[in-house]
């Protein structure tokens, strides 16, 4: 029999107890479940530094980076699961051309993480016509969708200006407004880029 501290109170007890007698913590249940923790981190050893030093999240506590398995089983948990590629609104993943919902900044696919430059969120009308269609000056299917926005008439105001006669604003000496005669009006059309080429079509 050996004594231990309670994790809960901090009081000495013995590590045969099933509580704490003082207060009531499980101690029996505590010391199952580290041991077999303890048992399952034996076992794992970072691939960068040789440590055997890791927490609960995967990431090794002396240099830092995460574990290589530990990101592995992550991928391999997602591609278990059925990928769905988004449809409508969507960002396309520069590695492996999956498309992902907005707001995912890790493809669900491959994980690849994007970067601000290749996050991009595009739109496509029409499924079937953005699906078939291709580049007319490389031919490469790797085509995109993207929403442009034209300003066809724009914002027209017209301004006022009157004496000022509000005593409670004393050092004003013209008030000045501003009323909107025409308001502006944009067009959204759809467009298509290549990302092999560069090129912007329709």
């Amino acid at each position: 029999m050996a004594l231990i501290i309670c994790p809960e109170c901090g009081k000495e007890i013995s590590d045969k107890a099933a509580i704490c007698v003082g207060c009531g913590f499980p101690v029996k249940e505590y010391l199952e479940e580290y041991n077999e923790k303890a048992s399952d981190y034996a076992t794992r050893t970072c691939e960068y530094c040789g440590s055997v030093d890791i927490d609960d999240d995967g990431y090794c506590n002396n240099c830092g980076m995460k574990l290589l398995q530990e990101r592995v089983g992550a991928v391999e948990q997602q591609n278990e699961n059925v990928l769905v590629e988004a449809k409508g609104l969507y960002t396309i993943c520069p590695e492996c051309d999956f498309r992902n919902e907005p707001g995912k900044f890790t493809c669900i696919k491959c994980g690849h993480k994007y970067t601000m430059s290749e996050y991009e969120v595009v739109y496509a009308k029409e499924e079937t016509d953005f699906a078939s269609r291709k580049c007319p000056s490389c031919n490469s299917k790797r085509v995109r969708a993207f929403v442009e926005e034209k300003v066809i008439i724009p914002k027209k105001t017209k301004g006022q200006t009157s004496i000022n006669l509000n005593p409670f604003k004393p050092f004003t000496v013209f008030n000045q407004k501003e009323k909107v005669i025409r308001k502006e009006k944009k067009i959204c059309t759809s467009r298509f880029i290549c990302d092999a080429c560069g090129r912007v079509f329709d």
